[in-house]
């Protein structure tokens, strides 16, 4: 599974990125901090999964996650924020979950499960 994870270092980052190393149905996990090279990512080649940062950019992370969709329906996405007053509009946007920090690595780790009992789509 490919995962994209747009954050430019937030809290917790670094535990994340240890826990999604951890499993071994990801074959790849990319950092990136530019909304633009990020967007670019996902046209050229698609993830799976991808987490999105919320509160630290110009255009807001739900704006992200409705820029994903837009480009392909399939792309799980999962938001990550310190406040749970957006988990609704996350929803509303077409997530796939909804992380609050500081992330708990039994949730990542349910969300982890639900996308590898999915049957994964080579979106390549």
């Amino acid at each position: 599974m490919r995962v994209y994870i747009l954050d430019t270092g937030g809290s917790g980052l670094d535990k994340m990125l240890t826990w999604l190393s951890e499993n071994t149905r990801i074959r790849e996990v990319s950092v990136i901090k530019s909304q633009d090279v990020f967007l670019e990512r996902v046209e050229r080649e698609r993830p799976e999964l991808v987490f999105i940062r919320l509160g630290n950019s110009e255009i807001t992370g739900l704006k992200m996650g409705q820029m994903v969709k837009a480009m392909e329906q399939d792309i799980r996405i999962v938001f990550v924020s310190e406040e749970k007053d957006y988990a609704l509009d996350a929803y509303e946007v077409g997530a796939y979950g909804y992380l609050l920090c500081p992330i708990e690595k039994k949730k990542l780790d349910n969300i982890l499960s639900k996308s590898n009992n999915r049957k994964l789509i080579n979106l390549m």
